[in-house]
């Protein structure tokens, strides 16, 4: 079974229902709309003005039997060309896939993640056992179609069960998010922690029925804000990756207080297990593989088993993440490596040396502190960076030092 096949057969029982708020783009619209073109399993890169174009573009991607790629310019162009280059020499044709979702990467080429048919139909059905929506709520979709966790956690989902979808086009300002779901009706949205503390504060005029949050840990401190909606809004803490297309577990309303920063239990039909502290993980959602890297894939499929990089516990039976094997940062829901960071700082003039780490935040996630030793000054530095890191790879903090702490083994020490 196809996705395209997968969210036909109920998309065409809500017939004249509005399924894109932008348009008033029925359900029966949005089937013809998407169907007509011919594919085959090529690579097909999905990129639209909008975020409504985006997602039309890509349900025509998929209801042709091509393979989309969604990109756009939020961590670059640098970065488009770079995908867009190795994937158009690509000849080859993939009818399993569905999707290859590249990761965030600010050097070189990021990994692309190989998705199927089977993989996303298998999540969205996990995601449907816990999700508890009503066919016709209205959800606002705010962050990216580059994300897997917007596309199947938030689009695909929202179609499979007949949600009426807006999509947040403008610029962030917390006020006129908050405003725009009071004045649209917003019952469902997914966001970061990280969003969440900047407009929650603002949402006593929205008539919100469910907020499903993943893409980062979330705080107590946050949680412990979000009291003030408990008896109103059904929170969920969710955890995913790419990898895993997305979902993984859920801590669903019911003990979201209870069991505050816990991500709960495994959704339907996925297994987990800790391997000296790392979460492994083992469902039919599994990605395939990573594009053109078997070196890659085999360190990352192991006996059946994704290794995730996650490092977490399981207390009373809920599964608590607690950072990353690798030291990947976290700052509003955009994943960040320190290595790929230090290497573009390096290569400034006046930098001799430099490490960059994060520290927990309740409004960021994480910040990013950099230190660095060098004649360069801050603010000369600082420069620099603006012109050559995307915005959201740009440190916090900035301090001068005169030399880089080593571990006994020679590595640097993050703090």
């Amino acid at each position: 079974m196809t996705v395209w096949s997968f969210l036909k057969s109920r998309m065409q029982t809500y017939g004249n229902r509005i399924a894109f708020r932008q348009g008033n783009l029925t359900y029966a619209q949005l089937i013809s709309l998407a169907e007509g073109e011919r594919g085959g399993g090529k690579l097909r890169v999905v990129r639209g003005r909008t975020k409504q174009e985006t997602a039309v573009e890509l349900l025509r991607c998929l209801a042709c039997g091509d393979v989309a790629v969604p990109l756009d310019g939020s961590y670059g162009e640098d970065y488009v060309r770079a995908i867009r280059a190795k994937i158009e020499n690509d000849r080859s044709r993939y009818p399993k896939l569905a999707l290859l979702m590249f990761t965030s990467g600010t050097t070189g080429t990021p990994k692309g993640v190989m998705l199927s048919h089977k993989a996303i139909v298998h999540n969205l059905k996990g995601i449907e056992g816990y999700f508890e929506v009503a066919t016709g709520q209205r959800i606002l979709i705010f962050r990216s179609l580059v994300h897997i966790s917007t596309i199947t956690g938030e689009l695909l989902y929202a179609l499979y069960r007949g949600l009426e979808i807006d999509f947040y086009e403008e610029a962030f300002s917390p006020q006129r998010l908050a405003n725009r779901m009071a004045e649209n009706g917003t019952e469902i949205f997914c966001c970061t922690p990280t969003l969440l503390y900047h407009i929650y504060r603002y949402l006593d005029g929205a008539p919100l029925d469910s907020i499903a949050i993943s893409g980062e840990r979330i705080s107590n401190e946050l949680v412990a804000l979000l009291k003030r909606y408990e008896h109103k809004i059904k929170f969920y803490n969710v955890y995913g990756l790419t990898e895993n297309a997305p979902r993984v577990s859920s801590l669903n309303p019911d003990e979201f207080f209870a069991y505050a920063g816990s991500v709960g239990k495994p959704i339907r039909n996925t297994r987990i297990k800790l391997k000296n502290g790392e979460l492994l993980v083992k469902s039919a959602s599994m990605m395939s593989g990573y594009y053109m890297r078997k070196d890659l894939t085999a360190e990352k499929l192991k006996g059946g088993w994704l290794h995730t990089g996650d490092m977490a516990e399981l207390k009373e039976k809920r599964l608590y993440i607690n950072g990353r094997k690798d030291g990947m940062l976290i700052r509003g829901g955009i994943n960040l490596f320190p290595e790929d960071i230090e290497r573009a700082i390096n290569a400034i003039t006046g930098v001799d040396d430099c490490i960059v780490y994060g520290k927990d935040d309740v409004a960021y996630g994480q910040k990013i502190y950099l230190d660095y030793a060098g004649g360069i000054s801050e603010a000369a530095l600082r420069r620099e960076l603006a012109k050559r890191l995307p915005p959201s790879h740009i440190p916090n903090h900035i301090n001068k030092t005169q030399t880089i702490p080593l571990t006994a083994s020679g590595k640097k020490k993050r703090k």
